[in-house]
């Protein structure tokens, strides 16, 4: 399977996740955020970031159709959220309609996450969600992830997924390394509760180098999260929560995010693309994402430290 691949997702740091896979199999993988030129000309695997989750159907639908059509006949896979947030159908939608003889495959399962399908219902850590699947006469839904990726298909999936597509392909020519970086800003503007008790034992590790910027939701994009960006000074950003991490790139005049692989499950990093952070090296986690010591591991991760 030949890795012409491109990568749609909702929000920056489901594009992180869905592309790490393929930057650690050796391809070239570079977030585009929506509304921005491309960083890079030419990627392996470009990602396109549509900030579509919280917009209207509408919308949302318009936003994925013309990321297919930049896509330029690449293979498609489709970001959708383990928790099942956002556009889900509406955006399946839009690629149906950008590309009217595909099948489209749904398999949002990230077990290693706790994100299971039963039934078509969405269980959280064992516990029922009541959420269902997606219904369309011409999609096809599946609980787990597929043993084998086929050739005629659209997938759209969790980074569960997108790992399974990448280790499918040839190993690349873009060889993954480790970053080294002595000090770190995290960033939390997610309030889910496994961010606040990750971000609670951080601050309790105290790490030498490791600084914490806590921002609320209603200030992302005010003027006191940009001045407060603007007066940071560190050699890598750590951040969790994907709307936060989409407004540190408006404020900071970023285009995207070169990635560069996947250490540890959940929390892909790369460097910036453009703007005043310009090859800063940048690491994302979802809010809902990892293990109460995540943040601590990836901020030793970052600066270079054995984990």
């Amino acid at each position: 399977m030949e890795g012409k691949w491109a990568i749609i997702a909702d929000d920056l740091t489901g594009s992180c996740d869905a592309g790490a896979p393929f930057a650690a199999r050796g391809y070239s993988t570079c977030v585009r955020l929506h509304g921005c030129a491309p960083a890079v000309p030419s990627p392996d695997i470009p990602v396109f970031e549509t900030s579509s989750r919280h917009l209207d159907a509408r919308e949302a639908y318009a936003r994925v159709r013309d990321a297919v059509r930049l896509a330029a006949g690449r293979r498609i896979f489709k970001k959708v959220d383990s928790t099942l947030k956002g556009n889900i159908l509406a955006e399946l939608e839009g690629i149906r309609d950008a590309l009217p003889a595909s099948r489209i495959i749904l398999a949002p399962a990230h077990p290693a996450m706790g994100r299971t399908i039963r039934d078509g219902v969405l269980f959280v850590h064992g516990e029922d969600t009541g959420q269902r699947l997606p219904e369309a006469q011409w999609l096809e839904c599946l609980d787990e992830l597929p043993a084998t990726i086929e050739e005629d298909a659209v997938y759209a999936g969790s980074g569960a997924l997108a790992r399974r597509i990448a280790d499918a392909l040839p190993p690349g020519p873009d060889p993954c390394f480790r970053p080294r970086h002595a000090q770190v800003t995290v960033i939390a503007g997610s309030r889910n509760p496994a961010t606040l008790a990750q971000v609670r034992l951080l601050r309790e590790r105290n790490i030498e180098g490791v600084s914490i910027l806590e921002i609320e939701r209603d200030s992302l994009y005010s003027p006191v999260f940009k001045s407060l960006l603007s007066a940071l000074t560190p050699s890598a950003l750590l951040i969790a929560g994907g709307d936060t991490a989409r407004a540190a790139a408006a404020h900071l005049g970023a285009r995207g995010i070169r990635l560069a692989g996947e250490e540890i499950p959940g929390v892909p990093w790369g460097a910036w693309t453009g703007g005043s952070f310009d090859a800063l090296p940048i690491a994302t986690k979802s809010g809902g994402f990892g293990e109460m010591d995540v943040l601590a591991r990836a901020a030793l991760l970052l600066q270079g430290e054995p984990i």
